[in-house]
C-alpha cells in the first residue's frame, strides 16, 4: 500500500557511485537492526538511473538490490498478515543488515527478513 507518490532518491551502489531510483516515500521507513533504508544524498537529474525490476528480455541495465520480508506481528493497515514485501535496498548498511532471519520494523510493524538479493550489473570492489 502506498503512502504517497513516487519520488527520486539516491541509491548507494557497490562501485562507490550514487544513482537515482524511483521509490515511494515509505521505502525509506524500513529499519532492520540498526540500519535504516534511507536514500543517500539525492543526485542531480544527470545521474544514472537504476531500476527496481525489469523483464527478462531487458539487457545491460543495473538493478537495485532487494530485501524481502514478512510481518511477524500485526501488519499495518492495508497489508495482509501473510504478505511478503519486496523493497529496494538504498544503502550499504541496509544491504549488510538484510540477512535472512534479521528483525526490524516497517511502517511501525515488526518484520522478519525472508531473504535479500544484491544489486545486479555492478562491479564489486
Amino acid at each position: 500500500m502506498s503512502a504517497g507518490r513516487f519520488e527520486f532518491v539516491g541509491v548507494e551502489l557497490p562501485d562507490d557511485e550514487v544513482a537515482r531510483i524511483r521509490v515511494q516515500p515509505e521505502t525509506e521507513g524500513l529499519e532492520i537492526g540498526d540500519a535504516t533504508n534511507a536514500g543517500v544524498a539525492n543526485p542531480s537529474g544527470q545521474a544514472e538511473r537504476i531500476l527496481v525490476s525489469v523483464g527478462r528480455r531487458r539487457r545491460g541495465v543495473r538493478i537495485a538490490g532487494k530485501v524481502r520480508f514478512s510481518f511477524s506481528g500485526t501488519p499495518p493497515t492495508g497489508y495482509a498478515s501473510n504478505a511478503v514485501i519486496s523493497l529496494p535496498i538504498l544503502n550499504r548498511e541496509m544491504l549488510e543488515a538484510a540477512q535472512e532471519g534479521a528483525t526490524g520494523t516497517y511502517l511501525g510493524s515488526a518484520i522478519v527478513v525472508a531473504g535479500s538479493s544484491p544489486p545486479i550489473g555492478f562491479t564489486y570492489r
